[in-house]
């Protein structure tokens, strides 16, 4: 089961996916930007200032599905 949710933040527009999956759940944020490095330089220091753990995807949410088991 994949639940998008769109939140201005910022001035930006960010869409935030929870992925739930029968072996754990799977959060994704994307934004569409015509500045990226600067969006991802405020995502970043958001994430790290709340201690939130992060990583950038190296897999899609289907190869995670196939593979039954969180990158």
């Amino acid at each position: 089961k994949n639940v998008r949710n769109v939140f201005e933040w910022c001035g930006v527009e960010l869409e935030v996916d929870e992925t739930m999956y029968d072996f754990g759940t799977f959060y994704e944020i994307e934004c569409e930007s015509l500045e990226p490095e600067k969006v991802k330089a405020m995502i970043e220091a958001f994430l790290k200032d709340n201690d939130i753990d992060y990583s950038y995807s190296e897999v899609s949410k289907f190869a995670t599905f196939r593979a039954g088991k969180l990158p």
